[in-house]
């Protein structure tokens, strides 16, 4: 019987510290399935400027299943996972921070859940280890996209998901610079599961998000996810020709 391959999409940046043990947690869920399921793991790093890409490059050189893509300039995190997407050859792809605040030990779960008919499983992060500002922002961002939007996103829905073939093809032909991923995934319709999980705090390294990058990245998704351009369009051609 011939294995399926799970691909498993990192975007990193400067995540020197992390890229080892995020491997070897990846490499003992699959070393315990091995004779079910291949396995690739796709790096893209968005022009590090520590010892990333070195430090991958050096795992694959006694592992060929690690892979890592590198860019000329940080290109963002959500253009880095569509480019990841794109070069997964899996039946099933899952996508995951290097940062270890989603514990990879999920991954079996996911997998379970896929097995069962499932085409998107996701992690609900819950407790979430945040400032109460930071929180309540998360807050108000769903409740503005899903007002705004045809779907109604989870509250805490995180990136760490799997998704099945059927969805990374369709991803595959997205040629949008600012797509909010996990909004037009979750805008799909296919039969989905969400897991809860407690979020820890970040093993190593620091965010490279700042408050001002998390207002601007989720002013561009509400712009890029919803028809609310199309609405603020409509008022001012209204009110001008009043």
């Amino acid at each position: 019987m011939d294995k399926k391959l799970i691909s498993i999409c990192i975007p990193i940046l400067n995540e020197e510290d992390n890229i080892e043990l995020i491997y070897n947690k990846i490499l003992g869920i699959f070393n315990k399935y091995k004779n079910i399921y291949d396995y690739e793991i796709i790096f893209t790093d968005n022009n590090s400027s520590d010892k990333s890409f070195e430090i991958i490059k050096k795992i694959n050189e006694i592992d060929k299943n690690v892979k890592c893509y590198s860019f000329s300039n940080d290109i963002g995190k959500e253009r880095s996972l569509i480019n990841a997407y794109k070069f997964a050859k899996g039946d099933a792809a899952i996508q995951l921070d290097c940062d270890l605040q989603d514990p990879p030990e999920l991954i079996q779960n996911f997998i379970e859940k896929w097995e069962e008919g499932f085409d998107y499983i996701f992690a609900i992060r819950k407790n979430r280890k945040e400032n109460i500002i930071l929180k309540n922002l998360r807050k108000m961002f769903y409740r503005v996209i899903n007002f705004l939007s045809h779907s109604e996103l989870k509250n805490d829905v995180g990136d760490f998901s799997l998704i099945d073939k059927k969805i990374i093809e369709i991803i595959k032909t997205i040629d949008e610079r600012d797509t909010y991923l996990r909004g037009f995934i979750y805008s799909l319709g296919f039969k989905s599961y969400g897991i809860e999980h407690i979020r820890e705090k970040r093993f190593a390294g620091k965010t490279k998000f700042t408050f001002f990058s998390y207002i601007s990245e989720s002013f561009k998704n509400i712009t890029n996810h919803t028809i609310a351009p199309l609405r603020i369009a409509t008022l001012f051609g209204l009110i001008v020709g009043i």
